[in-house]
């Protein structure tokens, strides 16, 4: 398998601002020239390694700076790669051959014990592999909490298991059990149970911040016992 050298052209000594229209484009086909094939990947079948610009470097790598260079995409979004686990395409298996296959994941590390329930590291990337851990602002947090009921009610694509597991636990309604995990959750991470309408969040001021954080630290936020969306 061949490699292209990577060498200097005529242009490269000369200041980019300084370069014809005509320069400019012949410049960058010459450095293209180092990654791109000379033929294209399903024109023909031919062996032809398509990265041969990148074989110096391990693939996955390869992958990642020729998407970086040339916005190709080597892999199915991650959303594409959900729906094939959820019909069966991707299974439990496949995930846990691919953990063990990356040694640098720690996938058998302990993140923390509760009681007798040891959660690793692989469950958690397990879980954020198969369902996504999406980052929400503020306001949409709050948008989901007032309009969706989300800490009362499950997200369609939480498993049975996982549903009935926590009712068991908890011997209470789907509501009260999942406004305890929400709960749970705020104090783990000792933040405030009161949020502001999503209007108000939009432009967070730090003054307000710090009033609000002051307020929190007095004890003077209301305690309802339930979680409180919108502060009336």
């Amino acid at each position: 398998m061949t490699t292209t050298a990577l060498v200097n052209t005529p242009t490269d000594a000369i200041p980019q601002a300084s370069l014809t229209p005509r320069q400019t484009v012949e410049h960058a086909i010459a450095h293209l020239d180092h990654v791109l094939p000379g033929q294209a990947p399903i024109l023909n079948f031919v062996h032809h390694n398509t990265l041969h610009g990148y074989q110096h470097l391990p693939f996955e790598q390869a992958l990642a700076e020729a998407e970086q260079l040339t916005g190709i995409r080597a892999y199915l979004p991650e959303e594409e790669f959900r729906k094939l686990y959820q019909a069966g395409r991707i299974g439990d298996a496949d995930l846990d051959a691919a953990f063990a296959q990356r040694p640098t994941l720690l996938a058998e590390e302990t993140l923390a014990q509760v009681a007798e329930r040891t959660i690793q590291r692989g469950e958690v990337l397990r879980i954020s592999l198969i369902y996504g851990v999406e980052a929400l602002t503020p306001s949409q947090l709050v948008w989901r909490m007032e309009e969706l009921d989300a800490t009362r009610r499950f997200q369609d694509d939480v498993p049975e298991t996982a549903r009935q597991r926590l009712l068991n636990a908890s011997a209470q309604d789907t509501g009260s059990a999942l406004e305890d995990l929400w709960r749970a959750g705020l104090e783990s991470f000792q933040l405030p149970a009161t949020s502001l309408h999503p209007e108000e969040l939009v432009d967070l001021q730090l003054t307000l911040a710090k009033s609000l954080l002051a307020r929190f630290k007095a004890g003077t936020v209301e305690d309802t016992g339930r979680p409180v969306v919108h502060q009336q």
